[in-house]
């Protein structure tokens, strides 16, 4: 680890914490060795010297990060004192330094063995093992030390943060309830049995231990978060826990008035319960400061866009924008908040007011875009990004996507230009060589297609989706079907469970006439992908070249059940052909 000097006065906190649990307290000072070393009446003055000396060659030889030479000083000087507990932790500060934390534990653990009973000996193990991910370990080792020190709070706090981090509440409970007995005044385990109390929806214990956490500290916000979490978890309504959440934003805010989450969580509460101008108030507030600071429209995304709370961030955003009527940030957000919430206009209107200039100019036209596709508009789609084209003309992301919406118009020359020329300022990019491979397909240019896919796989080798269109778009044509097997077995040893890959070998097998191969398979398939109906009508023709006619028959009625309306014809023209065939054998 570069610029690491192991010394009494320039050890980094990182590794002194780790050591010493304490980052408050300072380095043992450079002396302490000689006091350590000579306390030992058995050694001799020249072997106490003697140990010195090579701690001392060890600091050298560390302060110029030659570690190597560093280890076997040290080492020599654990040789000549090997009680010496200040050396051994230098030895453990020597490995973690090197990254050799396996030999740090085992250091630790060899320190442990000549001091059972040493509390900070067991810390400094607890302590590696945590670095290790060995936390059932550590766990075991802390509760050995409050076993051995029972008065240990420190201890007892860092091993009930281990049960809560791994969930062990039952645990957790025994532990802070044994602290609250002990250190009656000790928030912390108050607050912990609380949120004990509050996962198990023991409301009422949730509150009094909340409570009381407010009592000993009431500068602390968290408590008074999760005592309004406990009134929100109450379904009785003679309870009046609308006022008592009031009541405690309202603490918290006296608390911190600068707190934006408290406001935000407070005017939403406001709303929802009647209290609209006040709320507005809020709102309105909010939305002002947004505009100067935009650190809080960050905090509201984070709480209600990551958070996923959609319908409280749609009131949120577009009430907000009451104190900030043009501010694009939250017309962007209220836009996304509506469009999760699956209303689309509300979600177009929003998105339609971000401004040019905006970082969100460019994501609220594809966004609306993508909306108005959604919605059957695609027309619409495609006149809102070559208006956007026109000003980002070298924009990739346009590009892709105004290759994809012309493709869904059948405007397959459009696409196909648009689409290279993405490719001829991207250079080799694979997803629009895909995407052009694409358009050329369904605009009948099979060969085009064949050597844009060809280009794909170069660039990308294991890419599944694309060896299959390959594979497929040869069987489909039969041609090179020992090439497209080969070509879709890789496709699905990739993507071993994908129900269309697993119909492309079927349809293989059947375009070589395998039909007894190809039924499985397509079953499969057909299995995989809820019957997608392309994929049952190709296991209906498979049954139907094995005569097994009745199995067809029914393949192709499920076919029809979910087929698109201009595949409908064909469809019902096969149904109609096996009638008349299979009741013309039973005739016979």
């Amino acid at each position: 680890m570069k610029n690491f000097i192991i010394s009494a006065t320039f050890l980094p906190c990182l590794l002194f914490v780790l050591i010493t649990g304490c980052a408050g307290v300072k380095p043992e000072p450079a002396s302490e060795p000689s006091k350590d070393l000579s306390t030992t009446t058995a050694k001799s003055e020249e072997n106490m010297r003697s140990s010195y000396y090579y701690y001392m060659r060890f600091r050298t030889h560390a302060d110029r990060e030659d570690y190597e030479k560093a280890e076997k000083t040290l080492k020599k000087a654990i040789e000549i004192d090997p009680d010496s507990k200040y050396l051994k932790k230098e030895m453990i500060r020597l490995y973690l330094t090197m990254d050799q934390s396996e030999m740090a534990v085992a250091t630790a653990q060899e320190l442990v063995g000549k001091r059972p009973h040493d509390t900070d000996a067991l810390k400094i193990l607890a302590k590696l093992k945590l670095t290790l991910d060995k936390q059932e370990e550590a766990e075991n080792i802390y509760q050995k030390i409050i076993d051995l020190a029972p008065d240990d709070k420190d201890s007892y706090l860092t091993l009930g943060n281990l049960y809560m981090k791994a969930e062990k509440h039952a645990e957790a409970f025994t532990l802070y309830t044994t602290m609250a007995e002990k250190w009656p005044d000790s928030y912390v385990a108050h607050f912990y049995l609380g949120k004990i109390h509050l996962i198990r929806q023991n409301l009422n214990y949730a509150e009094k231990e909340f409570l009381k956490t407010v009592e000993i500290r009431p500068d602390l916000v968290e408590p008074r978060l999760q005592l309004i979490n406990v009134y929100k978890a109450r379904k009785n309504d003679e309870l009046n826990t609308d006022e008592e959440i009031t009541e405690q934003y309202n603490r918290i805010l006296s608390l911190d008035k600068n707190n934006k989450k408290a406001s935000m969580a407070l005017a939403l509460h406001l709303f929802e319960h009647g209290d609209r101008k006040r709320a507005e108030q809020i709102f309105i507030r909010l939305g002002e400061e947004a505009s100067k600071n935009k650190r809080i429209l960050m905090l509201a995304v984070d709480e209600y866009i990551n958070g996923e709370q959609y319908k409280d961030a749609s009131i949120l955003f577009s009430h907000m924008l009451e104190g900030a009527p043009e501010n694009p940030g939250l017309h962007f957000f209220a836009g996304w908040a509506y469009d999760s919430l699956k209303q689309f206009s509300k979600a177009i209107h929003h998105f339609s007011k971000v401004t040019p200039g905006s970082r969100y100019y460019k994501k609220s036209r594809l966004q609306t875009a993508l909306l108005y596709s959604k919605t059957d508009r695609t027309q619409k789609a495609v006149t809102t990004l070559e208006k956007l084209h026109e000003r980002m003309p070298e924009d990739i992301d346009i590009i892709t996507y105004l290759g994809s919406f012309y493709k869904k118009l059948e405007e397959y020359d459009k696409s196909i230009s648009i689409l290279k020329k993405g490719i001829s300022l991207s250079g080799d990019n694979a997803d629009l060589l895909f995407s052009l491979a694409v358009a050329r397909d369904n605009a009948g240019k099979k060969e085009e297609c064949i050597e844009s896919m060809k280009k794909v796989i170069e660039l990308e080798p294991e890419n599944a989706d694309a060896l299959n269109y390959l594979g497929y778009t040869y069987a489909d044509l039969g041609i090179r079907l020992d090439k497209a097997e080969q070509l879709i077995k890789k496709a699905l040893e990739l993507k071993p469970d994908d129900g269309y890959i697993t119909d492309s070998l079927g349809w293989v097998y059947y375009k070589k006439g395998l039909f007894s191969r190809a039924t499985p398979v397509l079953e499969k398939a057909a299995k995989l992908t809820d019957y997608d109906p392309v994929i049952t009508e190709h296991l209906a023709d498979s049954l139907k070249h094995e005569n097994k006619l009745d199995k067809a028959l029914e393949m192709y009625r499920k076919a029809l059940e979910n087929a698109e309306e201009s595949e409908q014809g064909k469809i019902k023209k096969k149904i109609r052909d096996l009638e008349q065939t299979h009741n013309a054998e039973e005739t016979e």
